[in-house]
């Protein structure tokens, strides 16, 4: 009996041959049992969770792949209308640049026949309307020559000579902003051109309503999975932290029932130690019984005269030796018997 072998071998905690569990070791040893079947059951359901997360990925990286080419259809519709949009602008450009041209050139007109001050309103002709004001300056030069004036008269016939030439160039380019304004008024061109843009833009949104269609049905494909993806990630989280959870039970259960196998081993040690010292206090005891005995029987051995027996016997036979020569056998007898 005892422990043999200290923590080697024997009962000792981590020995080879291990000694059976003691009911609150045996108790412990259950939990982590069950901790680790529970482990087992989480890690399984973790792996399962894992491959879903992948397929699920997966989806998404389909569904974006699917998106981008979408997109790439969408760009290529669009820079087309982008095209026809500048086009467009060039031509509304035009049209709003010949409008504010009209509008300048108008305002001059109004302003040039103002300062022109005719006495009859102008011909569309404009040599019509510069031979009208040469009829005039010819009547006041033939007033002039064919009538006496004084220096003031004549004075003012030569400035309203000189105010009737610059009428002259006024009408020179008062026809020529008319000429201007009836150029840039014509914006049926444009208008033309605008109308074709129009149709073709028309024509492109058509051909990108059912791309936009199919790129909003995969965005919320992509959103719904990334959603999922998320909730899925919180979710194993949360089982990775029951998981963690469990581990450091696990390690609190291990190092509860190491503690127990060291105090379990440490008291049986005690025991087999306080039996080794009663063992030995008896042994003690024992031997010096027996030492105490042995010393007795000296003692008593000590006492006793040496050779006492042999010593009894010579004066035994000495005695009947004696007793025979008094019975008259003489010294023959004793002779005999020394013999």
């Amino acid at each position: 009996g005892g422990i043999r072998g200290g923590r080697g071998r024997g009962g000792g905690p981590g020995g080879a041959n291990r000694m059976p569990l003691l009911p609150d070791e045996q108790k412990v040893q259950d939990e982590i049992e069950a901790t680790r079947a529970r482990i087992e059951e989480l890690k399984a359901a973790q792996g399962d969770f894992d491959a879903d997360v992948r397929a699920t990925r997966a989806r998404e990286r389909a569904l974006f792949k699917e998106m981008s080419a979408v997109r790439s259809k969408l760009r290529s519709i669009q820079s087309g209308a982008d095209k026809l949009r500048a086009e467009r602008k060039t031509h509304t450009d035009a049209i709003s640049a010949a409008r504010a041209a009209n509008k300048s050139n108008v305002e001059k007109i109004r302003k040039a026949e103002a300062e022109m001050n005719l006495k009859r309103k102008l011909s569309r002709d404009m040599a019509e309307n510069l031979k009208a004001v040469d009829e005039q300056i010819a009547k006041i030069e033939e007033a002039m020559s064919t009538t006496s004036m004084s220096l003031a008269d004549e004075k003012a016939r030569l400035a309203e000579i000189q105010a009737l030439r610059h009428t002259q160039q006024q009408i020179r380019e008062y026809h020529a902003l008319k000429d201007s304004l009836n150029r840039v008024a014509d914006i049926s061109q444009h208008q033309a051109e605008i109308e074709r843009i129009d149709g073709a833009v028309r024509a492109v949104r058509a051909e990108e309503r059912p791309h936009v269609k199919q790129l909003e049905m995969l965005q919320d494909k992509h959103r719904k999975a990334d959603r999922d993806i998320k909730a899925k990630l919180a979710e194993r989280r949360e089982r990775s932290a029951a998981i963690d959870a469990e581990y450091k039970a696990l390690r609190a259960q291990h190092a509860e029932l190491a503690d127990k196998k060291k105090a379990n081993y440490d008291k049986r040690q005690a025991q087999f130690e306080e039996r080794q010292r009663v063992a030995a206090l008896k042994k003690q005891q024992y031997d010096e019984e027996r030492k105490a005995k042995r010393l007795e029987r000296d003692a008593e051995l000590a006492e006793q005269v040496p050779f006492a027996a042999e010593m009894e016997q010579c004066d035994a036979l000495a005695e009947y030796v004696r007793k025979l020569q008094q019975q008259g056998g003489g010294g023959g007898g004793e002779r005999r018997l020394l013999r």
